[in-house]
């Protein structure tokens, strides 16, 4: 038994460093939301309805949507259309990630048109896990991409708000760093600002922690949009 006890030391200490540099990093709050997570509720049921409505009031409470909401230089938008039209955004618009655990709201999008930036808290559920509690690195490809295209149209002279469609804009080239693990049942917030030859962007915790950065170049289609 002592062997045994012996040879498991390194698999503690692992665990041990693991465990303390995970909750330096995360929030305490999304940890906590899984250990006492309940039964997700079926789609299209009231119960979902008061899902999203608890939701919508916790988006409503943090402090970067009251500031961003009282600043008369961000503009708002809500749309599920930060993504490309491909299967993902089939998906997300037919229902199937639209749902209580998935992509339950809809994301606001702010945008700085002076500045050319965009500020985006969005909501990730247990749905969109590559592995257990953690969001998949696809799915958080595809919005950082998204929003780096839609905030990439100040240099094409595309109002952001107005007319943007995913398919006015291609993607050339985009590079990602996954810094920390993204722990789903959560509110993230991504940065993006357009220096007219890149846009930068970051995936951040609500308190401001880095989890995921990138950097995109774009160009605008031609022959498809007047």
């Amino acid at each position: 038994d002592g062997k045994k006890y012996s040879s498991n030391i390194p698999f503690y200490i692992t665990a041990l460093i693991l465990g303390v540099a995970t909750a330096q990093y995360l929030p305490i709050s999304s940890i906590a939301k899984f250990l006492i997570s309940e039964k997700l509720p079926k789609p299209n049921t009231p119960e979902a309805e008061e899902f999203k409505a608890s939701l919508e009031k916790e988006l409503e409470k943090l402090p970067i949507y009251k500031e961003l909401c009282a600043d008369p230089n961000y503009e708002p938008v809500r749309a599920w259309n930060y993504v490309d039209s491909n299967t993902l955004n089939q998906l997300i618009t037919s229902g199937t990630l639209s749902t209580p655990g998935g992509f339950a709201i809809k994301p606001i999008l702010f945008f700085n048109k002076s500045k050319k930036e965009s500020i985006s808290i969005y909501h990730v559920g247990e749905k969109l896990c590559g592995y257990p509690f953690l969001v998949h690195g696809g799915i958080l490809a595809t919005i950082l991409d998204e929003i780096l295209k839609r905030t990439s149209t100040f240099s094409f002279g595309l109002d952001p708000l107005e007319n943007y469609f995913p398919d006015k804009i291609k993607t050339k080239n985009i590079e990602l760093q996954y810094k920390f693990p993204t722990v789903a049942n959560s509110f993230l917030v991504v940065r993006c600002k357009d220096d007219g030859e890149k846009v930068d962007g970051r995936i951040e915790t609500l308190d401001g922690k880095l989890l995921v950065k990138g950097s995109g170049t774009f160009e605008k289609r031609t022959g498809l949009f007047k």
